[in-house]
């Protein structure tokens, strides 16, 4: 049976994309997450897609990104915090603190952008204007939510 062009496409990606291997695996586990959240409400099922969503989503980020060297190993804790997040939104029984999950994810995307505008560009310039927008925009969505 010879290779059909779409397997090919695909095997290709999932070869040289890091990148497409972990949003598929993200994708999948929160599309189960979100299937137990509609679903089915046991407690039980409801606390192992929530260590899914918060553990293994942030796992696969490591063994796919940050181990290879493509991302940082302080972007983990944006990728924790946000399937915690998401967890805290489908789940709200198992992970309680829907507030406190988010003021964190927002401190940590305030002091992230803080130092990088501390780091200056080889040119000498500082990014300063774009990650004042930056925060100014996430502001603006927080206090219109």
């Amino acid at each position: 049976m010879p290779d059909s062009p779409t397997i090919g496409i695909v095997s290709l990606l999932l070869r040289f994309s890091p990148y497409f291997l972990f949003a598929s695996l993200t994708l999948s586990v929160s599309t189960v997450a979100s299937f137990i959240a509609h679903y089915d409400r046991r407690l039980s099922l409801a606390a192992g897609a929530s260590l899914d969503l918060t553990l293994t989503v942030t796992a696969a980020w490591y063994w796919l990104l940050v181990r290879p060297g493509l991302r940082s190993k302080v972007s983990l804790v944006f990728v924790a915090l946000s399937g915690l997040c998401r967890a805290a939104f489908l789940f709200p029984e198992v992970v309680p603190g829907k507030l406190w999950i988010g003021v964190g994810l927002e401190l940590a995307i305030i002091v992230s952008v803080a130092e990088f505008t501390r780091i200056a560009r080889p040119d000498g310039r500082r990014p300063g204007r774009a990650a004042t927008r930056f925060i100014r925009a996430s502001d603006a969505i927080e206090y219109y939510r």
